[in-house]
């Protein structure tokens, strides 16, 4: 370790005696923001003098809140005086919460010893409150992971006893509550019933279910009549969806004309603001128009059609072989009635020799 490093230290003294070994709360608080700095010091004493750290691995096994267990090799600092030490490592002081910590120590006559187990805290600095801990559980040499093996292998032998008594009391109340083992259904008996079962249910599938090639048949069937179902129906509409016209021209450089040119084939109703190109006059226009039939580009080559303009005004344009004839007011009967009195009036005065 370099003299220029600054820790914040921990310090723990233990005696080695087995009248000291409940679980001792350290109060030591660590921060997670203790990068390379949290060190724990461990002073060991045996008989009221330092416990020599000659021929032995010191092992400190850590367990924490997030479930992550560590068993690592600490440093021994002076082997004389029976001084130790560890400094976690960045990963462990992430592992915010109360951590249990266990020293242990193994001699190279293959004695080992206990020393004793303590608590600590990481607090979580607010610089790192998204940090959720990494479960992991983490071995230095093979001693150990041999020994934590056997520990997982004790734990799993407990379990498959535990669930075997339970297995074997549970057979035990069956045995109470059917009273006679023979009464079950033997092997054969369940066999049988299962083969009755199985021809059951082939014959009603027979009877009842469709079969593959059948039930292909059918769903084509359907698919067809839903097609012919739905080509029954007009396919093409004379408004908008929301009843507005069908075309609706709000741009005075397009022509309305070309607008249900381009329509194709069918009937529809229409909008044209004023002094939209190919008007009869300038005003705005509203009316119908029905093409009966098309070029191979798909644009309308006959049809008519009819138009208003807000002075009740009627006007109308034939397409002949793509070409239009022309706007043509529609005279209204008024007008109609007024044009011939006015027409006989003049017929009158030219046959008497009137005034004209």
């Amino acid at each position: 370790m370099t003299n220029n490093k600054i820790f914040k230290n921990g310090g723990l003294t233990f005696d080695i005696d087995a009248y000291t070994q409940s679980v001792y709360d350290s109060k030591i608080v660590f921060s997670t923001q203790d990068i390379g700095t949290a060190k724990l010091l461990f002073t060991l004493r045996k008989d009221d003098v330092p416990l020599p750290l000659s021929a032995v691995d010191a092992k400190l096994v850590l367990k924490f809140d997030s479930g992550a267990k560590h068993v690592r090799n600490i440093e021994l600092v002076d082997k004389v005086e029976g001084l130790a030490a560890y400094v976690l490592d960045d990963e462990e002081i992430k592992q915010y919460g109360r951590v249990r910590a266990a020293l242990n120590l193994y001699y190279r006559n293959t004695q080992s010893m206990s020393v004793h187990e303590f608590t600590f805290t990481i607090q979580r600095n607010l610089i790192d409150q998204d940090i959720i801990p990494v479960v992991e559980y983490y071995i230095d040499d093979f001693q150990t992971l041999k020994i934590e093996i056997e520990r997982m292998a004790a734990e799993l032998q407990g379990d498959i006893d535990e669930i075997t008594a339970e297995l074997q009391e549970q057979l035990e109340h069956l045995k109470e509550k059917l009273g006679d083992l023979e009464a079950l259904e033997t092997k054969e008996g369940a066999k049988a019933k299962v083969a009755e079962a199985l021809v059951s249910a082939k014959k009603y599938t027979e009877d009842y279910a469709e079969t593959p090639a059948g039930a292909q048949e059918k769903a084509d069937a359907a698919v067809q009549k839903s097609k012919d179902f739905v080509s029954g129906f007009q396919q093409k509409k004379i408004t908008a969806d929301t009843g507005t016209p069908l075309i609706l021209n709000k741009d005075t450089s397009i022509s309305i004309l070309d607008a249900v040119i381009d329509n194709g084939l069918g009937m529809g109703t229409f909008y044209t603001i004023a002094k939209s190109k190919d008007l009869p006059n300038n005003r705005s226009f509203r009316g119908f128009f029905h093409m009966t039939d098309v070029s191979s580009d798909g644009k309308a080559t006959f049809g008519w059609v009819y138009a208003t303009d807000y002075h009740n005004n009627v006007y109308t344009n034939y397409l002949n072989n793509s070409v239009w004839s022309g706007w043509k007011r529609v005279m209204m009967e008024a007008e109609a009635q007024e044009s011939k009195a006015q027409i006989a009036e003049l017929y009158y005065l030219n046959a008497v020799g009137g005034d004209t």
